[in-house]
């Protein structure tokens, strides 16, 4: 078949689509006659990245694992059931519901065998009717699952913890919650210090001193404790691999100065369902001085300058300086002049960068809030080395870490002294390499 003079793709469309078909059959015969143990599903509002990717670091110790992250979508999970290995023991799987029916799309490559449920709020909102529809589609997974399936759910949530109502397999609950199968019983925090905690399993008892920032993390690490500990992990084994576990890149990584000050990443999503337990980590902070950054906001219904203003309110109670980027900054105009000069807008990422940088101090907290979109990790990246790309909004999904324009000058082979053409743009880098 000749496609090369196929000017509307029609052909490499239809050949590349029955290519992927039969690589996805391919996948569902393994499924069927080379199945992994388990295929673990999981799913919540906020924490299921962070949870699955807990869990597979645990048990990737126990055999071969096959994981799926972020490409969460029914689409990306066909795609994980067509690379799965021959004879591997797991297949750890993210999966979204950000919309009516999701999850069962999903769960017809899947079908997994366990069915975690971190949280439900309401980053996906407008999809739904309300947080009762949105925990129907959370709990869709677990409650079809077969009597000899596990369910893992988090018992400090309400609506995740009606699921079990649903259920006809075996339940497992976590969290802080008394009836909680696996309970956390204590817990400190506190940056620059990460977060330590107590846990247990009812019959034995366990610390845990993490390289993680803030008390939010306390429902994934509890999800992946209640998870592989019900697949027979020991608890001993569980709590020394969450020790060594760091943050997923940009979500509350952490990023130390030689000077003693830091950077905290928040920069994949910024639902503003999320931000208040943001503020509780720049809170909870011992750093002498407090940066807050704050990107696009995401997931809420209504007017956007009602949500922008309470969010800078917000900041300004926990922060000695609000930086807000982007188009929507100007939605906080108002809250300018009762921030008695700790607020400040801007619209140019080079510019917002030079001021972080001729006002931080030794020991400050510097806590970046924002989305893919705005690519604000750049404010740290020019510690590591001198950077080319100050584009705002370029559109690309691709963080910047793994962007091949954030150091184009490598690229082109022009040295790390090259920013961009002009003169401009040279004397931005100079500024920075100050």
């Amino acid at each position: 078949m000749d496609i090369r003079g196929d000017k509307n793709g029609r052909i490499r469309s239809f050949v590349r689509e029955r290519r992927f078909d039969f690589f996805v059959w391919r996948g569902s015969m393994i499924r069927r006659f080379g199945a992994p143990e388990e295929v673990v599903s999981i799913t919540g509002t906020v924490g299921k990245t962070s949870a699955t990717n807990m869990i597979y670091a645990i048990l990737a110790k126990r055999g071969k694992v096959h994981l799926g992250v972020d490409a969460n979508a029914p689409r990306p999970v066909s795609q994980k059931l067509a690379r799965l290995p021959w004879r591997c023991k797991y297949w750890v799987q993210e999966a979204s519901g950000s919309y009516p029916g999701q999850l069962a799309k999903a769960n017809k490559f899947m079908r997994a065998t366990v069915s975690v449920v971190t949280t439900v709020t309401g980053d996906h909102i407008k999809a739904f009717k309300d947080l009762d529809e949105v925990a129907i589609e959370k709990g869709s997974i677990a409650s079809r699952l077969p009597k000899n399936g596990l369910a893992v759910l988090n018992a400090d949530d309400p609506r995740v913890l009606a699921i079990r109502d649903r259920c006809r397999c075996r339940v497992v609950t976590y969290g802080q919650s008394e009836e909680a199968d696996i309970r956390i019983l204590d817990w400190s925090d506190g940056l620059p210090d990460t977060l330590r905690l107590t846990v247990t399993d009812g019959s034995e008892t366990r610390e845990i001193s993490t390289q993680l920032a803030g008390n939010r993390w306390l429902v994934s690490i509890a999800a992946a404790i209640a998870t592989t500990r019900s697949l027979g992990v020991p608890l001993a084994e569980i709590c020394e691999t969450l020790e060594g576990f760091e943050p997923y890149l940009y979500r509350d990584s952490i990023h130390r100065l030689p000077d003693g000050s830091y950077y905290v990443l928040d920069c994949f999503k910024n639902a503003i369902t999320s931000f208040e337990s943001s503020m509780e980590v720049v809170r909870d902070s011992r750093s002498p001085r407090k940066i807050v950054i704050v990107g696009t906001l995401s997931g809420y219904r209504g007017a956007a300058s009602s949500k922008y203003r309470n969010v800078a309110r917000q900041a300004l109670e926990v922060a000695d300086i609000v930086c807000f980027y982007g188009k929507q900054s100007k939605l906080v105009r108002k809250v300018v002049a009762e921030s008695r000069g700790r607020l400040h807008l801007f619209d140019d990422v080079f510019k917002l960068t030079r001021f972080i940088e001729e006002t931080r101090r030794p020991n400050d907290l510097v806590y970046v809030k924002s989305t893919k979109a705005d690519h604000l990790e750049r404010l740290w990246h020019i510690h590591e080395e001198p950077i080319s790309c100050w584009v705002e909004y370029c559109g690309r999904e691709t963080v910047c870490h793994y962007c091949d324009q954030l150091r184009s000058d490598r690229v082109l082979g022009m040295g790390l002294a090259h920013s961009a053409p002009g003169d401009d743009e040279k004397s931005r880098s100079a500024v920075l390499d100050q």
